[in-house]
């Protein structure tokens, strides 16, 4: 077998890089009487710029709104009345005769064929046995043990006399006598201070608590807030002094929501200019200062606002701090800005939760003869 050649067409060259791309004939072009054209040089030439250029893009005509075309009209259904169908009568059932029941047969009893007699079986007497003898047991006479060697008894050596040791003779020490004692005079107790009858120290511990909280209305009343203050002070069954100076009137930005910092601010800048009571008074005792807020209406609209909470918490609308040191200013501050335990929580409590507005601040001053702190009393809960 000849192996056929095969015609190459003319060549073309690639407008991008040059390459050479070569076109083969087929046969079924040899056959149509397609002329083959010999094969050129490829051309060396660089491809032309215009034809990597990019097409300018034509802009769209806008074309006019698709209008949709007219729904036809169906004409309304017709309804045909129904025919009136009798009702379907069921047809008669036919008498069936009763179905004979055949008799039945009689079954003769069945007969139990004769058992066999059966001769009774003998009993055949039992032979007598004598019992057996046992053979009689042989004596044995008990075994003797040997004779033991008598053994002299071992003799001790004779020990070696030994003449007891003296001990030295002691020295006499002269007995040791002890440095005579210094007389110590007996210690005496402190001198308790005098101090005069209860009556008289509370009228002077009174004294003392009235003036530091006149100081303390002096110094609210330069703010320049126009709020109204009152002071009074009682002696107690006990002998202990009770001071409170009432704060009323108090601005509209303090009975709002957030109010409570302002009211912490406003007695914590008047404490700065207070003289704190001495830790050890001439009258005895200690003083402790305490803070309190009320809550409830200031008018007879809000009456009428409040009445439902006064119903709800049963009127409980004051509360008040634990009685503090009233001889340092460092306790007071942190009684006032403490957010834990302090005015400030309390205040933020009432105002943001329950919605009640305060009406009056009380500052309170506690006078104590022995100096325990001052606790609850009896229905203050």
């Amino acid at each position: 077998m000849k192996k056929l050649r095969k015609e190459k067409g003319p060549s073309k060259v690639s407008p991008r890089r040059g390459i050479v791309v070569v076109k083969k004939t087929t046969k079924k072009d040899r056959e149509a009487g397609k002329k083959v054209l010999p094969n050129k040089a490829p051309s060396r030439k660089a491809p032309s710029l215009k034809k990597s250029l990019p097409r300018k893009v034509q802009p769209r005509k806008a074309l006019p709104p698709r209008k949709a075309p007219p729904r036809k009209k169906v004409p309304p259904r017709k309804v045909y009345p129904r025919k009136k169908v009798q009702p379907r009568k069921a047809p008669p059932r036919k008498k069936v005769p009763p179905r004979p029941v055949p008799p039945r047969k009689k079954v003769p009893p069945r007969q139990v064929p004769p058992r066999k007699k059966v001769p009774p079986r003998k009993v055949y007497p039992r032979k007598k046995v004598q019992p057996r003898k046992a053979p009689p047991r042989k004596k044995v006479q008990p075994r003797k043990a040997p004779p033991r060697k008598k053994v002299p008894p071992r003799k001790a050596p004779p020990r070696k006399k030994v003449q007891p040791r003296k001990a030295p003779p002691r020295k006499k020490v002269s007995p040791r006598k002890a440095p005579p004692r210094k007389k110590v005079p007996p210690r005496k107790a402190p001198p308790k201070p005098e101090w005069p009858r209860l009556p008289e120290r509370s009228q002077g511990a009174e004294a003392e608590v009235q003036a530091s909280l006149l100081g303390l209305q002096g110094a609210i009343e330069a703010e320049g807030l126009g709020i109204g203050l009152t002071v009074q002070s009682f002696i107690n069954r006990d002998g202990t002094v009770d001071g409170e100076l009432r704060v009323d009137d108090l601005p509209d930005g303090w009975r709002v929501e957030g109010g409570g910092s302002l009211i912490v601010e406003f007695l914590s800048r008047v404490f700065q200019h207070w003289d704190a009571f001495p830790q050890r008074p001439e009258v005895g005792g200690a003083y402790w200062v305490s803070f309190g807020v009320r809550f409830g209406p200031r008018s007879e609209a809000e009456l009428e606002q409040l009445e439902r909470l006064y119903k709800k918490h049963r009127g409980l609308f004051q509360i008040g701090t634990y009685p503090v040191q009233g001889w340092g200013r460092g306790a007071v501050q942190l009684c006032l800005t403490d957010y834990k335990v302090g005015l400030r929580a309390m205040l933020d409590n009432m105002m943001d939760r329950r919605g009640m507005p305060p009406t009056s601040i009380l500052i309170r001053v506690v006078w104590t003869p022995d100096g325990t702190r001052p606790g609850h009393y009896e229905g203050e809960k």
